[in-house]
């Protein structure tokens, strides 16, 4: 089979997957780079540390991305729609690329439920103390 896919072309799965081809950076609009770093900052205090991972702005190729998370870069890719949707999209964004590359987990697995769960009970207590 892989023969066959490889005479016809085909690209093999890492170049089919490859997540470049998804997204374009750019460089960050006016004003967008400060709203990130202090989001980034906020985060930081109930234990999100992005500070390890590259954030760049992108365009998506795709216009229903809102982020994404390059685990091969460690690097989170922040995209329009995680700015303007609503005053807590680019949280949220944050957040859900976080647990990728902080857990090394993909979407929609029990692992990034965990994450999540993990998460909110920590702050539960840590809001009791």
């Amino acid at each position: 089979m892989y023969s066959l896919f490889k005479r016809h072309n085909f690209p093999n799965i890492n170049a089919a997957l490859d997540i470049d081809d998804s997204y374009q950076i750019k460089p960050w609009p006016i004003g967008v780079e400060d709203r990130v770093k202090t989001e980034i900052k906020y985060l930081a205090k109930f234990g999100i540390d992005m500070t390890k991972f590259n954030i760049v702005y992108a365009e998506f190729h795709n216009d229903g991305v809102i982020a994404q998370a390059d685990m091969k870069k460690t690097r989170c890719i922040i995209g329009d729609k995680a700015l303007e949707v609503s005053p807590t999209m680019l949280r949220k964004a944050l957040i859900e690329e976080w647990t990728h590359l902080e857990h090394n987990v993909v979407d929609g697995t029990v692992a990034q439920q965990h994450v999540y769960l993990d998460l909110i009970v920590r702050l539960m207590e840590n809001g009791n103390d």
